[in-house]
């Protein structure tokens, strides 16, 4: 949140960091929420499964936006092979990543092997 603009939205969808610790009750949620406040920022969530029929117009909407340059993409790039995709899974779990999380392949013929 101390990245956001002041008055700025945050959309959250699920809590997929949080999953395992949702059993024991364990959650942390986030680390710095006094910032909202500070930030005056609005926050919503919702369950992507109850939208499923907005989801074309809404990718066609984001495709536009990208192409105009409205749209920044934020991602965490991991670069190696299959090795790493075990590090990807924890560090989706562990919400220790910034934006999206991608996996680049080193070498363009392991991108088969497994398939």
């Amino acid at each position: 949140s101390k990245h956001m603009k002041v008055g700025g939205k945050i959309v959250q969808v699920g809590c997929q960091a949080e999953i395992d610790n949702y059993a024991t009750g364990n959650l942390t949620g986030w680390k710095e929420y006094h910032r909202m406040t500070a930030r005056e920022l609005m926050v919503g969530g919702f369950l992507l499964s109850n939208h499923m029929s907005e989801i074309p117009a809404a990718f066609l909407s984001l495709m536009l936006m990208q192409k105009r340059g409205k749209l920044k993409s934020v991602e965490t790039t991991i670069r190696g092979g299959w090795q790493q995709f075990t590090e990807c899974i924890d560090r989706l779990r562990t919400g220790d990543t910034f934006g999206r999380l991608i996996l680049m392949f080193d070498d363009q013929t392991e991108t088969a092997m497994g398939a």
